[in-house]
C-alpha cells in the first residue's frame, strides 16, 4: 500500500509524466473500444459509425478535462499573468486611448477649427494646428486685459478636451 501511495505522490509531483500516462491510457482504451465496435465486418453500419464517433469524441473530452484538472494550477497562474499583462498594456495606453477619444469628440462636435480662438483651462489662444493626438495653440494674454500673442505655442493633448470645459470663439 505504501508503494502505491509513493507512486501516486510521484505522479502528482511530475505532471508531465502523469499527463503522458493518462493520454496513453485513454488512447489505448479508445483503440480497444473502437476495434470492438468495428468487429470483423467489411462495411460499417450507421449505428457502428455513430458509436465510433461518440467514442472518439468522448475520449477527446475525457483527455481535455483530465489535462485541465491536472494542470489547473498552472493554467490559473498563466491566466493571471496574461491578465496582468493586459492590464499593464491598458494602463500604459490609457493616455493614447484618451487622446483618440478626445479627437473623436472634437471632430464629431466640430467644436473648433484652425484659426479659432479657444480657452482650455487657463490657456487661451488661437488654434494653429490640430491632429489626432494634440492641438497647438498660439497663446494670447487674456488675463491682463490685452489680446496680444505671447509668442509661446502651447501643446494641448486632445485628451484634455474631455474633462475640461472648452470655450471657443470663431474667427
Amino acid at each position: 500500500m505504501e508503494d502505491v501511495q509513493k507512486i501516486i505522490a510521484f505522479l502528482i509531483e511530475n505532471k508531465l509524466l502523469l499527463s503522458v500516462l493518462v493520454i496513453t491510457l485513454i488512447l489505448i482504451i479508445r483503440r480497444i473500444t473502437l476495434s470492438g465496435i468495428r468487429g470483423d465486418v467489411a462495411f460499417l453500419s450507421e449505428e457502428q459509425r455513430k458509436w465510433m464517433s461518440r467514442t472518439k469524441n468522448g475520449s477527446f473530452a475525457i483527455i481535455v478535462v483530465t489535462l485541465f484538472l491536472v494542470w489547473k494550477s498552472e493554467i490559473s497562474e498563466f491566466a493571471l499573468s496574461v491578465t496582468a499583462i493586459a492590464v499593464a498594456i491598458v494602463v500604459a495606453s490609457k493616455e493614447i486611448i484618451l487622446c483618440f477619444t478626445g479627437s473623436i469628440q472634437r471632430a464629431s462636435s466640430r467644436s473648433f477649427r484652425i484659426g479659432d480662438w479657444i480657452e482650455v483651462g487657463k490657456t487661451s489662444g488661437e488654434v494653429i494646428e490640430h491632429n489626432l493626438m494634440a492641438t497647438v495653440i498660439q497663446e494670447i494674454d487674456l488675463y491682463h486685459g490685452q489680446y496680444h500673442f505671447t509668442g509661446k505655442p502651447s501643446h494641448c493633448l486632445t485628451a484634455c478636451f474631455l474633462p475640461i470645459r472648452l470655450k471657443t470663439s470663431t474667427s
